[in-house]
C-alpha cells in the first residue's frame, strides 16, 4: 500500500513538469490567430448594433505571409438590424481606394484558422496594399455612427 502511494505521488509531482510545448501545429495556429486578434462593438444608446472582431493574417500562419498585401479576416455579428453588415465600410490605413473587400462564404477554408467561426456572423477578406509603417489601421464606419478604429502592431522580428 505504501510504495503504491508513494508510487503516485512521484507520478503526480512529475506530472506538473511535463513540457508546455505545443505538439500539434494546428494549435500553435489557432494561438497565432488569437493573439493576432481584436474586437470592437458599435454601439448607439447603449444598445450594440454590430460586434466585430478582426485577425491579422499576415501573422497567424507562414501560408498568409504576404509580401504585397496586408490581409485581415473581419467577422460582423448585428442582433438588431439585419444587413446592416453590408452598409459598415472596412477602410485600411484611412484609404478607402486601396482597400478590397471581399465577402466570404462561411465554408472558406481562410475561416478555419480564425479563433471562433459563428453561421450568425458575416466574413470578410479585407486587404490593402502593404506600407512601410510598423501599425495598421482598421476603420470601420456608417453614416448613422461615428468611425470606430483599432490599430494592429506588424511583428518585425
Amino acid at each position: 500500500m505504501r510504495v503504491s502511494f508513494l508510487l503516485f505521488c512521484l507520478v503526480f509531482l512529475f506530472s506538473g513538469c511535463v513540457s508546455k510545448k505545443v505538439l500539434v501545429q494546428e494549435d500553435l495556429v489557432h494561438e497565432q490567430a488569437l493573439v493576432n486578434s481584436k474586437s470592437v462593438q458599435i454601439k448607439k444608446d447603449n444598445k450594440v448594433i454590430a460586434y466585430i472582431v478582426l485577425t491579422y493574417l499576415n501573422q497567424v500562419d507562414e501560408k498568409f505571409v504576404d509580401e504585397e498585401f496586408d490581409k485581415f479576416v473581419v467577422g460582423v455579428y448585428t442582433p438588431l438590424k439585419d444587413g446592416f453588415a453590408s452598409q459598415i465600410e472596412i477602410v485600411l490605413n484611412e484609404d478607402a481606394n486601396t482597400t478590397l473587400v471581399e465577402k466570404l462564404d462561411y465554408e472558406n477554408k481562410i475561416l478555419e484558422v480564425i479563433p471562433s467561426k459563428n453561421v450568425w456572423n458575416t466574413y470578410y477578406l479585407v486587404q490593402s496594399k502593404k506600407r512601410k509603417s510598423k501599425e495598421i489601421k482598421v476603420t470601420f464606419e456608417n453614416e448613422e455612427f461615428d468611425k470606430t478604429s483599432l490599430v494592429f502592431r506588424k511583428d518585425y522580428l
